[in-house]
């Protein structure tokens, strides 16, 4: 005889997503306009599946926590053989709030060959996008049972990390996240515990309906923000570094990450551009920081470099580790048009009627964010060396390199480093190198240092440096 689950409570979490950059979560679907549309509801609604986010939260958990932990499964639910556990969590789909004043665009990319690090022939794809700054809300609910009351308490610590982790740019939703898309931030989270055996609370819940979104706010007084700093619970199996880089980007000559042509350009090559904002692609910088990593690797001859490469920077049979964001602009661009002929190779003279424009940026700044995840000590001196390359100017990207453009200043203006091992990496304590230590207990954010390019802060980066030539790559 089956034994029945009584049902003692629930807590339900309410939360706002922002996006930081644009995101892509496909519908499998195609139209006239591009090859991959984003998913939507029944209603047309962009949303973002409550699949995607039980699957990011889940895989969030288990990388800290290890695949075989009894709290996550018996939280997200498990079957193997005979054996079963049905999931104490539900995610509905989290929907766009304004979608009525937000439009999405077509995002397009190209395949890189690898071997002779260039755009493959007939290689071009497209995608559609939601605009960068679009909110998405959500609801997510932990059922409070007879079975497991004992580790309701754990399930409410768990599900903080996730959170956090998206707020902190850590992890990223949807497709194409190592290319730049998918970052958001958390601009609500907070959610209220119904306790069953109270009256009170059962007649509250069953009166009002608290999965409306718009309903809530008459009780908001009763909803808990989360804590994104803290966390109480247990402390997680494995150790498991990441990073995050603040990466600005300065013109030192004239910029054109090439984008479609549009009705409201009066050139033949502009700047790319979503939603009316000029942007770099986080593709634009993944590529040539991939292609200068392997250049260090061959120039010194490591004989497993390709292994490497593609542990880091990720191939077809496994995820990138390293995710590098959007950039967007920080103040005013300053645009140039630049009229050209083309050349007829075979008289060495221009072409008749052959006259093109291009639109580019000739000053301006742009941010964004570089993340990696499980990170090692000689991946991070691996990075180091192509941010240094990006300090120097001495790495292009995009349209017409070989013809002066794209030369390109990059600064780290903030590296922090998250960890569950406190103060010391690899038996490093980087305290000694000027990475200043949070004050708050959390498994998160360890240490961070800021403007490493500054004067009284050179001698010490120098000497972080130095700790990492002592790492081997291999």
């Amino acid at each position: 005889m089956t034994r029945t689950i009584k049902v003692l409570g629930k807590a339900i979490t309410y939360f706002k997503f922002e996006l930081k950059t644009n995101l892509h979560i496909g519908s499998g679907e195609s139209n006239i306009d591009t090859e991959a549309l984003c998913i939507r509801n029944t209603e047309g609604d962009l949303i973002i599946p409550g699949t995607t986010l039980a699957g990011i939260f889940r895989s969030n958990l288990e990388s800290l926590f290890g695949v075989n932990n009894s709290l996550i499964k018996n939280l997200f639910g498990f079957a193997k053989d005979d054996k079963s556990i049905a999931s104490n969590i539900i995610f509905q789909d989290a929907v766009l709030g304004n979608f009525k004043n937000t439009n999405t665009d077509i995002r397009d990319g190209v395949r890189i060959n690898r071997k002779y690090r260039s755009a493959e022939e007939k290689a071009k794809y497209d995608k559609e996008t939601v605009f960068k700054g679009s909110m998405f809300q959500g609801i997510t609910t932990i059922n409070k049972t007879d079975k497991n009351a004992g580790q309701f308490n754990d399930y409410l610590e768990l599900i903080k990390i996730p959170f956090y982790k998206l707020n902190e740019g850590l992890t990223s939703i949807g497709g194409s996240s190592s290319r730049g898309l998918g970052l958001c931030s958390v601009k609500e989270c907070h959610f209220f515990i119904f306790d069953f055996t109270n009256p009170e609370h059962l007649t509250d819940f069953v009166l009002n309906d608290f999965y409306d979104f718009d309903k809530i706010k008459k009780h908001k007084k009763d909803l808990r923000l989360f804590d994104f700093g803290g966390y109480s619970g247990e402390k997680p199996s494995k150790d498991s570094y990441s990073m995050r880089a603040d990466l600005t980007i300065t013109t030192a000559e004239p910029l054109l990450i090439s984008g479609p042509r549009t009705n409201d350009e009066e050139v033949d090559f502009h700047f790319v551009k979503t939603n009316n904002t000029y942007f770099i692609p986080g593709s634009s910088i993944k590529g040539p920081i991939r292609s200068r990593a392997e250049m260090i690797l061959e120039t010194l001859e490591i004989t497993n470099r390709q292994a490497i490469i593609e542990k880091l920077f990720g191939s077809t049979e496994q995820k990138s580790k390293i995710q590098i964001s959007d950039l967007f602009p920080k103040g005013e661009l300053k645009m140039k048009w630049f009229d050209h002929n083309k050349i007829d190779r075979f008289t060495g003279g221009t072409m008749e009627g052959a006259l093109f424009t291009e639109k580019l940026v000739f000053d301006g700044k742009f941010h964004g964010i570089i993340t990696v995840d499980k990170l090692s000590l000689p991946e991070l001196k691996l990075l180091m060396q192509t941010f240094k390359d990006l300090y120097l100017e001495d790495i292009r990207i995009g349209y017409g390199k070989t013809r002066g453009y794209g030369k390109i200043k990059g600064e780290i203006t903030k590296l922090s480093i998250y960890g569950t091992e406190g103060s010391k990496i690899s038996g490093i304590d980087l305290a000694d190198y000027g990475f200043d230590f949070s004050k708050k207990e959390s498994i998160y954010r360890i240490c961070e240092t800021e403007d490493i390019y500054l004067r009284d802060n050179i001698e010490k980066y120098r000497k972080f440096l130095e700790l990492l030539e002592k790492e081997n790559y291999a």
